[in-house]
């Protein structure tokens, strides 16, 4: 997530590390929210661009992968929050055991970079 916010919202990134390690370290479970307005013209086009790479067979990921990549950088960031309920257990090693599988999917832990 980090590495994906516009230049607008770097100056909050140090300070809202500290705050999200911190919480993580509790166990809470931490959301960042950011966007991005698009023009209608561009999301169109972004839009068409992901329907065809969806179609694709050859490299058909790496495709996908770079329609998200184009999307989802120079955000902006709205919110970062703490959500007081605990992981349930075993949630960690099943996080673990999806992410070995490659399975798609992020996750911020205390420590984590």
């Amino acid at each position: 997530f980090f590495d994906r916010v516009g230049e607008a919202s770097k100056s909050m990134m140090s300070t809202l590390k500290v705050h999200m390690h911190l919480d993580a370290s509790f166990g809470y479970r931490t959301l960042c929210f950011a966007m991005k307005e698009l023009p209608h013209d561009r999301y169109a086009k972004w839009s068409a661009d992901c329907k065809q790479a969806n179609l694709k067979i050859d490299e058909r990921q790496k495709t996908i992968d770079g329609c998200s990549e184009e999307i989802e950088s120079n955000l902006d960031l709205v919110e970062a929050t703490a959500i007081e309920d605990k992981l349930q257990e075993f949630v960690p090693e099943t996080i673990q055991a999806l992410m070995a599988a490659d399975a798609d999917g992020r996750q911020t832990r205390d420590g984590d970079q």
